[in-house]
């Protein structure tokens, strides 16, 4: 089932304020603001009650404005808008729930405040400009992170006990006598080993064990049969293998057999 925006936006948030990067960055801000004393706090207020204050405007208005604008965030990409709406509608959404938590925290703050429309359209835009700046930030470095390098799957050790011709997509193992043979998409091999330690060599490969003699690889299966009441296994390699009683809970665990 795929998340929705909301779940995205809480999951992102979450992973947003369990970041020591991120809670440094915000005290960092803080500091400044506190110190430098913008939009009149200077004179307003003492330093601790600065620190208090613009501590308390910086994780409601980032935490509200981050929420928003990612869950708008994540409503665009689904719908495959362009980079250049994504920005403006990102510092938007994130605007409209800071300018009245910011209104609020001030009325607390400073008793009395009337805001009157010059000075509302005035927030507005300046916390629009932060918001849209901060956006593009974080698609500058969105742009300029490095994709993960990508892993290639590593091999079943198994294929290691094979010549070089015959190695390949493993299909299955069987039992023979004393040996284990291991049949692969470029031929058959007999190695001297038990069943249970080639299985335990068979990591990277999707399989599972159908019977006490025979392991099958998902992707080595060509069909299910039953065959006088019996499950078989037909395999890529054109063998005809049991599911024994005792191995067909781990089958169907397996989603080979209904």
């Amino acid at each position: 089932m795929a998340d929705s925006s909301l779940q995205l936006a809480l999951r992102e948030m979450r992973s947003i304020f369990t970041s020591i990067r991120a809670w440094a960055v915000m005290v960092g801000v803080v500091l400044v603001l506190g110190l430098s004393g913008p939009f009149g706090t200077f004179e307003a207020l003492e330093l601790p009650q600065r620190l208090v204050y613009w501590a308390v405007i910086g994780v409601t208005t980032f935490g509200a404005g981050a929420f928003v604008s990612t869950w708008g965030a994540e409503a665009l990409k689904k719908r495959n808008a362009p980079v250049w709406v994504h920005l403006p509608v990102n510092a938007l959404t994130a605007t409209l729930p800071v300018v009245p938590i910011v209104m609020a925290i001030n009325l607390m703050t400073f008793g009395r405040y009337e805001v009157d429309t010059p000075t509302l359209v005035q927030m507005f835009f300046y916390v629009f400009v932060v918001a849209f700046a901060v956006s593009t930030l974080f698609l500058i470095f969105e742009i300029s992170r490095p994709e993960p390098e990508k892993t290639a799957p590593r091999a079943p050790k198994l294929l290691e006990r094979l010549d070089v011709t015959r190695r390949g997509p493993l299909i299955s193992l069987s039992v023979q006598d004393h040996y284990v043979e291991v049949v692969t998409a470029k031929g058959r091999t007999l190695v001297l080993m038990r069943l249970s330690d080639a299985i335990s060599e068979t990591a990277g490969a999707d399989g599972v064990q159908i019977h006490r003699s025979h392991w099958v690889a998902l992707d080595g299966v060509a069909a299910i049969r039953k065959q006088a009441g019996r499950t078989m296994v037909e395999t890529r390699g054109g063998d005809l293998l049991p599911v024994s009683r005792g191995f067909q809970e781990a089958a169907k665990a397996a989603g080979l057999i209904a």
